[in-house]
């Protein structure tokens, strides 16, 4: 299927509703700190897309930054996976066993495919992706994204210079159920802890230069 016919098909797709998001990196800047997909359901089917964008617990709108490990494993429902050109990793096992899974959209700024996140994914036959055919090949070379596992990757149909983003509803979140949880702790999202946690680590970081 050519892009301008999977746009028509799935541009009006709505989100996964209730969508699980937890922080995946830190930064200086609390607010600001992208976020990353965990859990979208059990018993996904058909289209499932994913947002570019999460509003956080300061009322600030930031990236969803990554696929967590496992979040679609197991879920052969699944025929297409939307992805913005936000997304930037792909954790291990995040599509493992999606056996019906034949379509996805990648943006151009994919940073790591862990180990296993396609696998068992042979009936994958189209990539979207928003670069060149250039682009695409130099991110099938870097060592975070050439891993094992992930063959129906490199094997399926790439369309390049895809608008990807042209497929997301826009920043209007307000309506998703969304949920946070702290990456490194596994506890329920806490300003404040996480204030204490980098102010803690900030004292070690300190320690450690005097």
């Amino acid at each position: 299927m050519n892009y301008e016919e999977f746009r028509e098909k799935v541009k009006d797709i709505e989100y996964p509703k209730p969508l699980a998001l937890h922080l995946v990196c830190w930064s200086l800047h609390l607010s600001m700190m992208p976020i990353g997909a965990f859990w979208a359901g059990d018993n996904l089917n058909g289209v499932v897309k994913i947002p570019a964008r999460g509003k956080n617990s300061y009322d600030r709108i930031v990236d969803i930054y990554a696929i967590h490990s496992n979040l679609f494993e197991g879920q052969t429902g699944v025929t297409d996976i939307i992805l913005s050109s936000a997304m930037k990793v792909l954790e291990p096992y995040a599509f493992a066993g999606c056996t019906n899974l034949k379509k996805i959209t990648l943006g151009k700024n994919i940073l790591e495919v862990g180990e296993n996140a396609f696998l068992n994914c042979a009936k994958l036959e189209d990539v979207y992706f928003e670069g060149s055919e250039e682009e695409w090949k130099k991110i099938c070379e870097k060592p975070l994204v050439k891993r094992e596992g992930n063959d129906a990757l490199f094997s399926a149909h790439v369309h390049y210079n895809c608008n990807v983003d042209e497929l997301q509803l826009g920043d209007d979140t307000d309506t998703l159920d969304i949920t946070f949880k702290l990456s490194r702790s596994g506890v329920l999202y806490d300003p404040e802890y996480e204030k204490k946690y980098i102010r803690k680590n900030r004292r070690k970081d300190t320690a450690l230069t005097t």
